[in-house]
């Protein structure tokens, strides 16, 4: 394979760095049958492999134009959100905190974009969170009851404004997807997310429990 960096060590954190381009059918043969080596015998790392597969499949079909790719996750966010409920919180928050994978690490925003798509959108698709070890604690970030994604050329000073202006508490953010958690008094969520949405400087305003109003 091109452009990876030879690792040396465990084979468990190996397989785990390598899992993106062995989704994308670009490690060497050797590399490739250490991975499924592992893979037979770490449930985990399987595991993660079925994430990647999702990863893969939402980061290639988003558009490379960067408005068009933010229409497009749009419309499917809103169609996913039709289909199933939204993943509890203790779900999407431990998601969105995970590390981006160089191997994903192609478009920016679009693949923040992905990442934030899959938390609300298809997570329900990949393994529970039962099924990874390491997802972090869940300690305050699971009060959030808000999760915003701001546009990148947004200034910290407008950030401030738009947070002030919705009477949001940041409670973690930002996280490694890009993504804020916010907590709003419940009365007054959803005239929030509603005043979050309408600013051009949002990318997304989501509920983390999916019951905010159209």
């Amino acid at each position: 394979m091109s452009n990876v960096i030879k690792l040396h060590g465990d084979p468990h954190e190996q397989t785990q760095t390598l899992l993106p381009w062995y989704v994308n059918g670009t490690l060497d043969t050797a590399e490739a049958a250490m991975v499924e080596a592992h893979l037979v015998e770490c449930a985990e790392c399987r595991g993660e492999l079925q994430f990647e597969s999702v990863m893969g499949r939402q980061v290639g079909g988003l558009s490379m134009d960067v408005e068009q790719g933010w229409a497009a996750m749009r419309r499917r966010l809103e169609a996913a959100v039709e289909e199933a409920p939204m993943p509890t919180t203790a779900r999407v928050i431990p998601f969105l905190r995970r590390p981006v994978a160089m191997g994903w690490a192609i478009a920016g925003q679009a693949a923040a974009a992905a990442l934030v798509l899959v938390a609300f959108g298809s997570l329900r698709d990949a393994p529970s969170v039962a099924e990874y070890h390491a997802l972090g604690s869940a300690g305050a970030a699971q009060t959030g009851n808000l999760v915003v994604l701001f546009r990148p050329e947004t200034a910290e000073r407008d950030i401030r404004t738009l947070l002030d202006g919705a009477q949001a508490r940041v409670v973690e953010g930002p996280l490694t997807t890009g993504a804020w958690v916010l907590r709003v008094d419940g009365a007054r969520r959803d005239a929030a997310v509603a005043q979050l949405r309408a600013s051009p400087r949002i990318a997304l305003a989501e509920p983390l429990d999916g019951n905010s109003k159209p």
